[in-house]
């Protein structure tokens, strides 16, 4: 089974961080997501100059990947397609630059 994306991204040595008093806090990984809990709207990846924001994004939808965005406009269902049909390298490698910071 293929692990998910975030997932990807800690392997490859990106931080996970969530939103907390106010600051971008070191977390340790949990891919639970709600508007009930404090940070637990999205969570932010980060390893140099390179950040990936990961979450709820659009009202019934699933967490997805809300930046880096795409260089074309793209609706959010369009994104969660996108990220079913490819693999954690192939979305990586599409969105590396674009999340240089």
């Amino acid at each position: 089974m293929e692990i998910n994306f975030v997932e990807y991204l800690i392997n490859k040595g990106y931080t996970f961080q969530r939103y907390l008093n106010l600051k971008w806090t070191d977390a340790h990984y949990s891919n639970e997501f709600s508007s009930m809990t404090e940070g637990g709207i999205s969570i932010r990846l980060k390893k140099d100059n390179s950040i990936f924001h990961y979450g709820l994004h659009s009202f019934n939808l699933p967490p997805t990947l809300i930046t880096p965005e795409p260089s074309c406009p793209q609706e959010q269902r369009e994104m969660i397609d996108f990220i079913s049909k490819n693999t954690n390298e192939e979305i990586f490698n599409k969105f590396y630059f674009n999340s240089l910071q």
